[in-house]
């Protein structure tokens, strides 16, 4: 096996799921995993390995890897993207006929748009035997089923503490352990936390997190209005608050302080069910109002 999957922490459901596509890909694959769980590097590692690419040759330099995404500040993947994609489709891979030459990954492929999502679906009716589709979202339930249908499903599952305790042996105990909790056992939060890694986007969002629940009221609702204008970044909050009160949650009852742990225990029932009603397209600006005056924590 390549070594760009041996060098990640996997589950090993995930990574026998992954080693049995590699042996035999379709055309497509989901990746599906929550935020922070490693979508993204574990497409990569997958890339690197149907194109056979050694672990000093950089994948963002082959000539026949693309990476497409969400630009910033932008709310979607627009169909020009996928358009454009296409025309890069239409040139010809050297090599072996048999082998997989060509491997697009789409990060947070919830992001395309409607008429990108129907666009993509065209060419997965008709693929090409030389090129791999890896996309990355936290649902299956957010694309269209006829993609999903056409795909086939990887989900990233948490890694154990005993897994992360083994995996950073040479790292203090204690600091995986924090980490692991934190992270809930999700790869790509809890690298980042280990390694300090100063632009993931999840490990952000629990910075800003730590600073909402120490403000006042008054402060909360100006910070959540904010957070209303996006409701890609509003799920990236909820996400970060509900890994935050779950830790929080647990002590609470470790140290049998009730009336805290009653409150953090309806916090955390009260993110569950605004995430449901994110996907559900209710409007953000009313999620992250009600996020600011409702949260007791």
């Amino acid at each position: 096996m390549n070594s760009s999957l041996n060098n990640l922490l996997l589950h090993p459901r995930t990574r026998d799921q992954a080693e049995d596509f590699i042996k035999k890909p379709a055309h497509c694959l989901l990746i599906i995993g929550s935020h922070g769980s490693g979508k993204y590097a574990l497409a990569k590692a997958l890339a690197a390995t149907l194109l056979r690419l050694s672990p000093s040759k950089s994948l963002d330099s082959y000539p026949y890897f693309f990476h497409l995404l969400k630009e910033e500040g932008k709310q979607e993947i627009p169909i020009d993207s996928i358009r454009l994609l296409i025309t890069k489709l239409h040139l010809k891979t050297p090599g072996d006929a048999n082998s997989v030459r060509r491997v697009i990954i789409i990060e947070g492929a919830h992001s395309l748009s409607s008429e990108a999502q129907n666009a993509l679906l065209k060419v997965l009716e008709e693929p090409s035997d030389d090129t791999i589709f890896l996309l990355t979202l936290p649902s299956a339930q957010v694309i269209l089923p006829t993609i999903t249908s056409r795909s086939q499903v990887l989900r990233l599952l948490p890694i154990s503490w005993l897994a992360a305790r083994d995996y950073y042996s040479g790292t203090p105990a204690g600091e995986v352990k924090a980490a692991w909790q934190l992270s809930q056992g999700s790869m790509g939060l809890l690298i980042a936390l280990l390694k300090n890694v100063k632009d993931h986007e999840l490990k952000q969002a629990i910075e800003e997190i730590k600073i909402f629940l120490s403000q006042n009221r008054y402060e909360r609702l100006m910070q959540a209005e904010s957070w209303g204008r996006n409701r890609v970044k509003l799920s990236m909050i909820l996400e970060a608050l509900n890994r935050i009160l779950v830790p929080l949650h647990h002590a609470a009852l470790q140290r049998q302080e009730t009336s805290r742990a009653i409150k953090l225990l309806e916090g955390r029932v009260l993110i569950r069910r605004m995430q449901k009603q994110l996907m559900s397209n209710i409007s953000s600006r009313l999620l992250s109002l009600e996020l600011a005056l409702k949260l007791r924590v």
